[in-house]
């Protein structure tokens, strides 16, 4: 309906009107744009309150817990540990 009063104006040469439209116009989208996205933003934060976090079971954890101490225990590092001596040794001969 705005546009039309906007075009209409256009045509008849009315600058004043045209003018008025124009301005009304752009109040009207500022405020619809401001109105909107305050009650997303507020849809946004109830949602997020309304949201439940999901935690492992107990079970899970301890069963996670037992595998990666297993897996800790049977690990060999003495290979690694002896080349990271050696390059260490190496490198402060060499300086």
């Amino acid at each position: 309906m705005l546009s039309a009063n906007i075009s209409t104006a256009i045509m008849a040469g009315y600058d004043e009107k045209q003018k008025e439209a124009s301005d009304f116009l752009k109040q009207m989208e500022i405020q619809w744009n401001l109105q909107i996205t305050k009650l997303a933003r507020g849809l946004l934060v109830e949602r997020s309150f309304n949201k439940t976090n999901q935690l492992p079971s107990p079970g899970d954890v301890r069963r996670l817990f037992e595998y990666l101490e297993s897996e800790i225990r049977g690990l060999d590092l003495s290979d690694q540990v002896q080349n990271l001596v050696n390059s260490n040794i190496k490198m402060a001969t060499t300086y």
